[in-house]
């Protein structure tokens, strides 16, 4: 039995616990069924990294080619990711109120240390629109390798960025081996970067 009970001038409808169950249930079956594709478009400021999603256009997909842009470095030059990206490469895009990513740049570099010429690392700095903060981030956390300006609509909605550490993994044909879009343990990197300097 339902029961209508009126509060604040809006009406609350009050179930007896098996109903409540089912009505649940079916709301959760038509809201899934009713999600429109223009529902899961990224954004630049919604989405994040979904690793596997099969949109067309360039978005960041594993199994597929990395999306390729012109980047500026700390010295306002142009960069094409397709000349940059000739090895095995580890993209790691941050940014410089990331404080927690210090330990991620100190596993980037024994990594550089350990696999040396057969492996490329770079960064995108998402907060970066010009070299000014890229300068900052690689004076204040030692950050030695590139790493480009990536505050760009096209560049966040492709790469789907709404939260860092996001570590891409890339192998010498340029396809997208592996997306963590969290923080990531030393050894697992390790693992990873063994993956496509061995694919």
């Amino acid at each position: 039995m339902n029961k209508l009970i009126k509060s604040g001038g809006f009406f609350t409808i009050a179930f007896m616990p098996a109903a409540a169950i089912v009505l649940t249930a079916a709301i959760v079956f038509f809201a899934s069924a009713s999600v429109s594709p223009a529902a899961e478009k990224p954004s630049a400021q919604a989405g994040g990294v979904r690793p596997g999603d099969s949109q067309a256009g360039g978005v960041l997909r594993e199994g597929a080619p990395l999306p390729s842009f012109v980047l500026t470095d700390e010295n306002d030059k142009k960069n094409d990711l397709n000349h940059i990206i000739d090895r095995p490469t580890v993209i790691y895009f941050t940014h410089n109120s990331c404080y927690y990513c210090v330990q991620v740049v100190a596993f980037l570099k024994r990594a550089n240390s350990k696999y040396g010429d057969r492996l490329r690392i770079i960064g995108i700095n998402v907060m970066a629109r010009d070299g000014e903060l890229i300068k900052a981030y690689k004076e204040n956390l030692g950050f030695s390798f590139p790493m480009f300006a990536g505050n760009r609509e096209d560049v966040l909605t492709a790469f789907r960025v709404n939260y860092v550490p996001i570590i891409v993994f890339v192998d010498s044909k340029k396809i997208v081996k592996k997306v963590v879009g969290h923080y990531i343990g030393e050894k697992v990197l390790h693992q990873y970067i063994e993956d496509i300097l061995n694919n």
